[in-house]
């Protein structure tokens, strides 16, 4: 029997632009359903709820009513409704510093560790405008991943998207405003994938620990290009939450066209992988499922592989092959600097001569009319000039 979808509650303090870009990032995976609620209309347990994502919660309103969490993994949002204080009391693990509503612009940490984003998220957040933040700085009681960290020339920048490996996993985002970055994107770059890969990886790193079954499969990312090995990773709990490898695993993989694939795990120290290796362009979905302790345990899941042409995978010149391709073919390599030994360099290289190339075609005489009639024409002449000097 195929595992559940997890389900994700967005609970926020009123509707808000934020909480559409989040809602449309997790739409397309098949991994998650999501509700969106309102304070005033919260579900009155959240026990059905795998990760809970507060939304400038809690807030100056909720004095009076008290969230039961339940050891619920939760990923703050903090904006200008946003009560710091009661964030404060209701978790450990952060500590965040009040201020004014004040503009924070967001730079990407390159030693987070946590999950793998795409390679040109430094580019794309060079691009991003600044996050409205209600917060001076968040102070980490716990060890703790910085994904996103203040934009400044001081070497201690103050953390801006947190995450907190606990027993119970929890995120922080330090200011409201995301839905700006996936317009940003979209305008600088076409697509908003950076974004979303952002978004699904946090709650993707929220919900690993709320799985209700000791089996589960990850990915790094969810979008894969038709140039790169897909790899997944599948791990296996004992009763004491100790990784276990000892049965085997087994996946099907289904493509857009209901094209079924058989695979079975390797073992990778206490856990499982599996390369896929290179697919074409499509929508995937995964099925897998171990027998462990007289137990099947399944886990279902999706992921996305995007055609690209070769020419967009590398937009820079590729210096090493240029230089192997000229020493290859007796040429030269001349940097702009040293642009005047281009002339040097191309007449005293013995190679490089003028090319005489000549074509012979030869053409049957019959088939230059031109000739015949030219020839009637003389013959006609000369016996006409006989006829007359005879006739003399």
């Amino acid at each position: 029997m195929a595992d559940k979808k997890k389900n994700v509650l967005i609970l926020c303090a009123a509707p808000h632009p934020d909480v559409n870009a989040i809602n449309d990032a997790l739409s397309g995976l098949q991994t998650y359903k999501v509700t969106v609620r309102t304070i005033d209309n919260m579900p009155a347990s959240l026990s059905d709820y795998q990760v809970v994502i507060m939304h400038q919660l809690p807030s100056a309103g909720m004095i009076n009513k008290q969230l039961q969490l339940d050891k619920k993994p939760v990923w703050y949002i903090l904006g200008s409704q946003s009560n710091i204080a009661l964030f404060n009391e209701q978790q450990k693990m952060i500590n965040a510093v009040p201020s004014g509503a004040h503009d924070v612009l967001a730079a990407y940490n390159p030693a987070f560790n946590t999950f793998i984003l795409p390679q040109n998220i430094q580019a794309i957040m060079d691009k991003m405008p600044p996050l409205t933040s209600p917060v001076n700085n968040l102070q980490l009681s716990h060890a703790a991943n910085v994904l996103f960290s203040q934009r400044t020339a001081e070497a201690n920048a103050n953390p801006v998207w947190v995450l907190v490996q606990g027993s119970v996993p929890t995120a922080v985002l330090s200011g409201e405003g995301i839905w700006r970055w996936r317009l940003y994107e979209y305008k600088n770059f076409g697509k908003h994938e950076v974004i979303d890969e952002c978004i699904r990886q946090t709650v993707s790193f929220l919900s690993a620990n709320s799985n209700e079954s000791p089996f589960r499969v990850e990915l790094p990312k969810f979008e894969w290009s038709d140039q790169e090995a897909i790899t997944l990773n599948a791990y296996l709990l004992n009763a004491n939450n100790e990784q276990v490898n000892t049965p085997d695993a087994q996946i099907t993989i289904t493509d857009s066209a209901g094209n079924k694939q058989n695979f079975s795990f390797e073992r990778s120290g206490s856990a499982y992988r599996l390369n896929l290796g290179i697919r074409a362009g499509g929508t995937y979905t995964y099925a897998a499922h171990i027998n462990y302790n007289g137990t099947t345990h399944n886990a279902n899941g999706s992921f996305v592989v995007e055609s690209i042409p070769l020419e967009l995978m590398e937009t820079g010149a590729d210096y090493p092959l240029l230089y192997s391709l000229a020493k290859k073919y007796n040429g030269g390599l001349v940097p702009a600097a040293n642009m005047s030994a281009l002339y040097d360099t191309i007449v005293h290289n013995d190679t490089i001569k003028p090319v005489i190339q000549t074509t012979t075609e030869s053409v049957p005489l019959i088939d230059r009319k031109w000739f015949f009639f030219l020839i009637l024409l003389f013959a006609t002449g000369e016996w006409l000039l006989r006829k007359y000097w005879l006739a003399q």
